[in-house]
């Protein structure tokens, strides 16, 4: 899959579809963001806990979506916007303690 991704990439850019400026971040992939598990006991749903880690604040009605390494997944809509290191507690479907996460938003 990112044999594919690349080869794409570079055959936009050799027909000058997309100037690498504009190539540097792709929304599909998305601005990441930490995700940490929470450590507490999760026996009905996943709560891993996500922190804006940008330099930025993250504006209102931006979705920022999660996956865990054993594949439950999620999304939260900003309600407000979620400032420089501040973080929001998100919910997935699956129980699980054991597990890492990795989160993002796209610009």
């Amino acid at each position: 899959m990112k044999r594919l991704l690349i080869a794409a990439l570079v055959f936009i850019l050799l027909a000058g579809g997309v100037s690498p400026a504009s190539a540097v971040i792709l929304p599909s992939l998305g601005i990441p963001l930490t995700c940490n598990n929470s450590g507490t006991h999760q026996d009905i749903v996943k709560n891993p806990i996500i922190t804006n880690n940008t330099n930025k604040v993250i504006p209102t009605n931006k979705t920022i979506f999660w996956k865990s390494s054993d594949r439950d997944s999620g999304r939260k809509t900003l309600s407000e916007p979620l400032a420089i290191g501040s973080s929001v507690i998100t919910q997935g479907e699956r129980p699980g303690n054991n597990y890492n996460c990795t989160a993002h938003y796209n610009p």
